[in-house]
């Protein structure tokens, strides 16, 4: 897991919404990594209700759910831009898998998180994960 402040919380959410739903599905493993990464970021439960909002509105419109990031992004300094990019990638080793759109997905999260070495810190995870 990575560690993500609670003051993080609602960009983290946001972020794994975009990059679980990029490649258009959202998998068991992805919303088990959201809740326990919810979880341990706030020591509550993440309300079913406002996942569902989220991924609702980044199905109808994902680009007012890039421009939240973009919003959220701004108030958060940059090590817990950088733990929640981590995360996001987290969410994506969940379910095994990762294709074009969530490479995408990543990439455009890292400029818009002013993320310049984002290949380093896939790495990093990457890694981590296969220990």
């Amino acid at each position: 897991m990575v560690e993500i402040s609670g003051h993080a919380a609602d960009l983290m959410l946001t972020a794994i919404v975009l990059v679980m739903l990029a490649d258009g599905t959202d998998s068991e493993a992805e919303h088990a990594f959201l809740n326990s990464q919810w979880t341990q970021t706030t020591g509550e439960l993440l309300d079913a209700n406002v996942l569902a909002k989220a991924i609702a509105l980044c199905r109808t419109d994902p680009e007012a759910m890039w421009k939240r990031l973009a919003e959220q992004a701004a108030t958060i300094d940059q090590p817990s831009r950088d733990a929640v990019f981590k995360g996001a990638i987290m969410c994506l080793l969940a379910d095994a898998e990762m294709d074009i759109g969530e490479m995408t997905a990543l990439r455009r999260m890292a400029q818009t998180f002013g993320i310049e070495n984002y290949k380093r810190l896939m790495s990093e995870v990457w890694r981590s994960a296969r220990s």
